[in-house]
């Protein structure tokens, strides 16, 4: 359990890469790959490429709200607090990830241009989805319980003032 505590985002990355590596391993068993990798699905990977370019900019979005809110005093509180730091351990993994996701979704959409894509780009397009979902999911669990932190903070401080008149 200490493990998991201290190296939660590099677990979580072994496992979504493990994981992209088999699903990529089955592709190419199965002989889909080629299906893929074929310059008339140029589809594919566009899409690919425009839902990582949107998870980017939501994560973009998502810390640049955080950082207009995490000075107020009801933060206080979480500011103090050991999470404080993975939360941003959280953020800036989340940010690593989609960008890695993005360059390689693009790249791969050049390459498909070009009529060449290797196996390795379709097994990165893979990964770094899979990596980038899980940071995602951590992206919105931390979101929600900073959101949840203020709103309690919130019931706390108008359940004083109405204490006090």
């Amino acid at each position: 359990m200490m493990v998991w505590r201290r190296h939660f985002l590099v677990i979580e990355g072994v496992v979504a890469w493990a994981s992209a590596l088999a699903i990529w391993w089955w592709l190419h068993w199965a002989g889909i790959d080629t299906l893929v990798r074929n310059s008339d699905n140029i589809a594919i990977v566009s899409a690919f490429a425009q839902s990582y370019a949107s998870i980017l900019g939501f994560m973009v979005a998502a810390i640049t709200f955080l950082f207009g809110i995490v000075d107020r005093e009801r933060f206080a509180v979480l500011r103090a607090s050991k999470s404080y730091a993975v939360h941003w351990q959280i953020f800036k993994g989340a940010l690593t990830a989609a960008f890695c996701a993005t360059s390689i979704g693009f790249g791969s959409l050049v390459l498909m241009l070009s009529g060449t894509v290797p196996g390795w780009m379709l097994l990165g397009l893979i990964g770094t989805g899979l990596w980038t979902g899980v940071r995602l999911g951590r992206v919105v669990w931390a979101l929600l319980n900073m959101i949840n932190g203020e709103v309690a903070a919130g019931w706390k401080s108008r359940s004083q003032q109405e204490r006090r008149t």
